[in-house]
């Protein structure tokens, strides 16, 4: 019967050469794993090598396996056996025949996206000295480009510019789904040009950011279902013009005791501006009595059940003087709020009426539904006819309301 100090020698002797085979396991592996990081570093991916032509051990399952055997105990006899030199090679003639038979050679393909490109409304053009319908022909030209060939849609930071204040205000989706970025990283950007004033441009497709400039005053500019849902999208009413704009319709119905099936029928009369001797000069029409006795009766007669017309103008007072008995006739209703208040009002109308130019433009389009609009808004031989394309101001779909 051996001794104590026997016996203690012995499993001293033990637990050290455990412990170097664990020690010699551990480097073999961290030699295989830096071989294999290196080979999918550089050059084409490779996790898994034929052990009989490379001599490396499957990196993942069998070096697992390995260590497991081990600390296990497996292997006692390699314990009490003489001493052994530990390769690579050595390693993996202890990886099982149907492991390496089923070992394989595959690539691994690494794709790393390139960054979007980037496109904006030029600054002069958006912060410029037009009013609101011309900003929402800008900002929606650019954001289809965005939608049509993948770019990303970001908007100047600036805050002298009031009409990025104006679109957060009315619209949700600049608040929570638009990117901006300050002047100085997009002042250099390419700029691309509209060409003749009115007339339909394409937005071409570019290599590098860039920004767009012009009025881009056509439907043309987002035509396919996926550009209009992307615009309607963008143009989305914050709730606090959508609250308001339901209530005045509410109120409009309970005012002339109208049924739950009432059709509301947005009119937009622009004015002010166009009055003045300037814009007469030019050859710029403003839509008459005649006109609006024209498309009320057309509105009317289409729709077999209580009509309510919503009305909005810069000029209340020159606007129910041309309605005038139409107001009696007609079940009229006037929305005397701020620009922003009229357009969501008219925009959450059924059908619309609109005299021309970009704010009711917005206003049928927006509203969707039935269209009907001034068409002769160009006094034939002027200066602003001949720069006049009515086939890309409105849709083909609107009917058009001549009186001349």
């Amino acid at each position: 019967m051996k001794s104590p100090n026997i016996q203690h020698r012995n499993q001293t002797k033990l637990k050290r050469a455990r412990i170097r085979r664990i020690f010699f396991a551990l480097i073999a592996v961290f030699a295989i794993y830096t071989f294999a990081y290196h080979n999918l570093s550089y050059g084409n991916a490779q996790p898994s090598y034929d052990l009989k032509q490379k001599n490396i051990l499957h990196y993942t399952e069998s070096s697992t396996r390995l260590i497991k055997s081990y600390t296990t105990g497996r292997h006692s006899d390699a314990l009490t056996s003489p001493r052994k030199h530990v390769t690579l090679s050595h390693l993996a003639e202890k990886v099982p025949d149907s492991q390496k038979s089923n070992s394989t050679t595959r690539n691994i393909t690494i794709k790393v996206d390139k960054p979007r490109i980037m496109i904006t409304t030029t600054r002069d053009y958006l912060c410029g000295d037009t009013r609101l319908g011309n900003k929402l022909y800008m900002v929606a030209a650019t954001y289809a480009a965005a939608v049509k060939y993948n770019y990303q849609f970001v908007l100047l930071k600036d805050q002298r510019c009031i009409w990025i204040d104006v679109l957060k205000d009315l619209f949700t989706t600049f608040n929570t789904s638009v990117t901006y970025l300050p002047y100085s990283q997009i002042r250099l950007w390419r700029r691309v040009e509209e060409g003749p004033v009115n007339e339909y441009v394409p937005i071409q497709p570019q290599t590098i950011n860039f920004s767009v400039s012009g009025y881009r005053q056509s439907w043309k500019h987002f035509q396919s279902e996926a550009e209009q849902d992307g615009v309607r999208q963008l143009f989305r009413l914050n709730t606090k013009y959508e609250i308001k704009a339901n209530r005045l319709l509410h109120s409009a119905r309970a005012k002339f005791s109208a049924g739950k099936d009432a059709i509301f029928i947005g009119v937009h009369m622009r004015l002010g501006d166009l009055l003045k001797p300037h814009r007469v000069k030019h050859g710029r029409r403003t839509a008459n009595a005649t006109f609006y006795q024209s498309a009320f009766k057309a509105a009317s007669l289409h729709f077999q059940t209580d009509v309510i017309f919503v009305v909005a103008t810069d000029s209340v007072d020159v606007g129910r003087t041309i309605l005038g008995d139409l107001q009696t006739t007609h079940n009229v209703f006037w929305a005397n709020g701020t620009a922003e208040e009229d357009f969501a009002a008219l925009t959450k109308c059924n059908h619309s009426i609109i005299s021309g130019g970009s704010f009711s433009f917005w206003v049928g389009w927006l509203a969707g539904g039935e269209t009907w609009y001034f068409a002769d808004l160009a006094r034939p031989g002027s200066k602003f006819y001949l720069h006049h394309h009515p086939k890309e101001f409105f849709l083909p779909s609107w009917k058009p309301v001549h009186i001349y």
